[in-house]
């Protein structure tokens, strides 16, 4: 049979899923998306949504908005009290109750400019309609809503003002600001970015532009990959003509990439726990793959080098002793005149690794790099290790799953979802891990799990729908599939799935 553009299958999906009704209720979800013509109805613990193909309850901390009314604006009364007060011609506005046709006036009037804002939201998806904003030091692009954008902005801003004054960094008068570049999911992301492929966030030092992707599913992993990438920039703007060697560039890059903007001090915490890195670094460690220091600054022999360059980063930036000269160390790679460098690319300069070691030793002032080693791996022994570290261990599991270590991620995600504060997520990518390798049950009870703790995960709706059909349930698992469709359109999974099932059954 012949398969139908995707372009087609994608209208015709949103047809099939149904237009909008003649109600107008709007809930808009902090994560940046929202649902407009469903039946809502406010519970005492957040909303119930009506859906073609089901039911389901949000609870009030995901919610950022909720409007509610009739395409011609007018309002809906639901309780006694409600209902006394219609009769009398009054509807409630603002915190108010006022006249009925009032109301009617500017409910409509805020139906339309909502509406009218979202669709900008929506057009902006396309790169040609993103949206552009400036800052005192950066130009950002993005195809992100308005909510989400502004977080990351201000965070963005926040990280710069402070690590500029820790490391003394200035604007550069030369090049100008920054670009940076974020988009609204992964696949459009490496769709529009021109990112190298696995790379979930980079820095282009010739551009001077930096590019990441926005996972609503995982707030804390974009934070983690946004500032990573910043610090790529910051430190670039040290000194442009210097590329810092691998081992320290990505090693504090990790180690900033882990911080935490507190609003309240208005201070950004750092060295904070990269827990997909020491992960890898504890899996390295039981298998008596230690990594030596003179060969990790060599860059000979390693294993791993985010992890262990984290975790030597970690351990120089922690340790009072070695603190301060190892911040000289990292500045003086950029800024010293007495550092030897040789033209590396794009005319940017390296330091070679005997200058490296050279400087090092004179800088921080250390005569025995095996003892320092050995003071390195103690340190990763007692600090960092996994029982006295507050370790996030579904992050760990996802990245040795990334990485291709499933036994070990299975363990992993064993003592991730037996925390009573485990996410819906971590139920979601457990069970997919357990469908990959045909464990239907087991891969079925995860994601029910995860669709009973967040209700808005439709990729964990569609895995289940999918447990379903591979168990034989066929009807129950297509109105499952149906839903996930319903809660996020924009999915291509779904309806590419769909679709396929509509040209199977038009074969028979």
């Amino acid at each position: 049979m012949m398969r139908l553009p995707v372009a087609f299958l994608a209208a015709a999906f949103c047809l099939f899923l149904g237009a909008s009704s003649a109600r107008a209720d709007i809930l808009m979800f902090k994560d940046g998306r929202w649902i407009e013509g469903k039946r809502i109805q406010k519970t005492d613990k957040g909303y119930r949504i009506q859906f073609e193909n089901g039911t389901i309850d949000v609870a009030d901390d995901l919610v950022v908005d909720y409007f509610q009314t009739d395409d011609a604006g007018a309002w809906v009364p639901r309780t006694d009290v409600e209902k006394a007060q219609a009769e009398k011609g009054l509807a409630p506005w603002r915190g108010k109750w006022i006249k009925a046709s009032r109301r009617q006036r500017l409910a409509k009037k805020e139906l339309e400019e909502r509406r009218e804002r979202m669709q900008q939201w929506k057009d902006r998806r396309k790169w040609v309609n993103r949206g552009k904003a400036k800052s005192k030091h950066y130009k950002f692009e993005h195809t992100l809503p308005d909510p989400v954008f502004n977080e990351l902005k201000a965070l963005f801003d926040n990280y710069y003002n402070a690590v500029a004054k820790d490391w003394k960094i200035r604007p550069s008068k030369e090049y100008g600001k920054a670009t940076v570049n974020i988009y609204h999911n992964p696949e459009y992301y490496y769709q529009v970015s021109g990112s190298p492929s696995r790379a979930v966030g980079y820095y282009m030092p010739s551009r001077r532009d930096l590019n990441f992707y926005y996972d609503r599913d995982n707030h804390r992993y974009t934070l983690d990959v946004m500032f990573h990438e910043a610090h790529h920039m910051m430190t670039h703007m040290m000194n442009p003509k210097v590329s810092y060697p691998a081992w320290i560039r990505e090693g504090m890059a990790e180690y900033y990439g882990a911080s935490v903007w507190n609003a309240r001090t208005k201070k950004l915490e750092v060295g904070g726990i990269q827990a997909g890195r020491l992960c890898v670094l504890w899996d390295r460690i039981k298998k008596d793959k230690w990594q030596g220091l003179e060969d990790l600054i060599t860059g000979n022999k390693v294993d791993a080098l985010y992890a262990w360059g984290w975790s030597f980063c970690h351990f120089m930036m922690s340790t009072p002793k070695y603190t301060k000269k190892f911040r000289k160390f990292y500045a003086a790679l950029a800024r010293s005149k007495h550092i030897q460098r040789k033209v590396h690319a794009a005319g940017r300069m390296t330091i070679p690794p005997t200058e490296q070691i050279k400087h090092f030793r004179k800088i921080v002032g250390v005569k025995d790099l095996g003892a320092l080693e050995a003071e390195w791996h103690d340190y990763i022994k007692s600090a960092l290790a996994l029982d006295r570290v507050e370790l996030d261990w579904s992050m760990g599991a996802h990245i040795l799953y990334i990485y291709g270590e499933r036994e070990k991620a299975r363990e992993f995600y064993e003592k991730a979802i037996a925390e009573p504060e485990a996410k819906g997520m971590t139920f979601y990518r457990y069970s997919k891990l357990l469908f990959e390798e045909g464990k239907i049950e087991e891969a079925s009870d995860n994601a029910d799990k995860a669709t009973q703790r967040d209700p808005l995960l439709a990729r964990a709706w569609f895995l289940l729908g999918r447990c379903h059909e591979a168990k034989g349930k066929a009807e129950d698992g297509l109105r499952i599939i149906r839903l996930a469709g319903e809660i996020d359109p924009d999915d291509e999974n779904i309806w590419l799935h769909l679709a396929e099932i509509e040209e199977q059954e038009e074969g028979e």
